[in-house]
This record gives C-alpha cells, structure tokens and sequence, in this order.
C-alpha cells in the first residue's frame, strides 16, 4: 500500500506543470546551455591557438589550433568534445569576418 501511495503522490506531482511549462523544462534539460570562454595564446601568419572551457567546468581546459593555410582547426589540448565543437566554431566564425580577437565567447 504504501508503494502505491508513493507512485500517486509522484503522479500528483507531477500533474503540476501544464502542458507547455513541462516541454520548457523538458527543453532545458535536454539542451543544457553552455558559456564558452576562448582567450588567444598565440597568434602567426600561418597560425593561432587558442585556450577555452565552459564557465560551469573551469577546471576542464581545452587548447585549439586554426590552421590558417589548410582554414582547418584541431584540438590540441583535449576536454570534452561539446566544448570544442562550440568553441571551434566561434573562432571559424570569427576568422572568416577577418577578426580573430583576443577573447571570445560563445553562449547559448
């Protein structure tokens, strides 16, 4: 009896949420936001290299290398591989206008 209690008071619970509010949250947790800091370390004619991490994992630093010749980019330095696809395209963006500035950020 008391697991059937527990399972209607988690029922009731979650009725709360209309429809719409459960898809926002549903939404949220499902595509986590991220706020990718990227600082240039160096930067050459055929070169630059970057260091970024989300600012939730300060401890979780990647480094980044554009490649200016091949207009490619590689992670030199590894963390996780969400943070690098955003922070990559941040810096391909940023290449392609002719600005490659000294900090960067991406946040969604």
């Amino acid at each position: 009896m008391k697991n059937a209690r527990s399972m209607q008071s988690y029922s009731h619970r979650q009725t709360k949420y209309a429809p719409a509010q459960l898809y926002i949250l549903r939404l949220a947790i499902l595509n986590m936001a991220f706020h990718i800091l990227i600082e240039k370390l160096s930067e050459t004619d055929s070169d630059a290299t970057f260091r970024f991490f989300d600012s939730a994992y300060p401890n979780e630093v990647g480094e980044l290398r554009l490649d200016k010749q091949a207009e490619s980019i590689s992670m030199t330095k590894y963390t996780r591989e969400a943070f690098f696809a955003r922070a990559a395209r941040k810096v391909a963006i940023a290449y392609k206008s002719g600005n490659l500035p000294e900090l960067l950020e991406w946040t969604s």
